[in-house]
């Protein structure tokens, strides 16, 4: 079994990215997310649970997916993560 150091930001990103996945319409499951991306349904709750973290590229996959995008909000020592539709726009 691989372990992996997971830090707050990772555990953030997942429970965020777990939000935007539950407030699509339709609903989007673990399952037609692994179908859509090409990553286990156990590999998802694992990243969405926090307990394995992120790389940039398994995250551009996520919102591709999902058709969303994630901007990252600074504010002094506080991040928050804040979803919104991809601009399809050329």
């Amino acid at each position: 079994m691989l372990e992996y150091a997971v830090d707050a930001a990772s555990k953030a990103v997942g429970a965020r990215l777990k939000e935007v996945r539950k407030s699509k319409r339709p609903r989007v499951s673990r399952r037609i997310l692994s179908e859509r991306c090409g990553l286990s349904a156990s590999t998802i709750r694992a990243l969405e649970e926090g307990e394995r973290p992120f790389s940039l590229r398994t995250l551009q996959i996520f919102l591709q997916a999902l058709d969303a995008g994630l901007v990252l909000a600074l504010s002094g020592t506080e991040a928050r993560l804040i979803s919104a539709p991809l601009d399809r726009t050329p």
